[in-house]
């Protein structure tokens, strides 16, 4: 299972996604490599977090977005997000 808190990765919020993507020739950092390993070896991605403005938290979006789609080829994926707000059923 991978259990990846994007608050405790070293996420650089809305900068460039995996360097492969955008450019030839030019190395990921190490972190984000393994994170894709692991992503990449899943057999599944399912992602809960907490509801921000009717969507996912922009800190989650750009983690997501650091990785190529092919990463998540083929794969059952799912996002849940919850909210305690006046919009949450009992």
């Amino acid at each position: 299972m991978c259990n990846t808190d994007p608050v405790a990765t070293a996420f650089p919020i809305l900068k460039k996604s995996m360097p492969q993507m955008q450019y030839e020739g030019v190395e990921a950092p190490d972190w984000l490599d393994s994170l894709n390993s692991r992503l990449k070896s899943a057999d599944a991605v399912m992602v809960v977090s907490a509801e921000y403005n009717h969507s996912i938290p922009p800190a989650l979006s750009n983690m997501l977005d650091h990785f190529p789609p092919a990463s998540y080829a083929y794969k059952p994926s799912g996002i849940v997000c919850y909210s305690t707000g006046t919009m949450a059923y009992d």
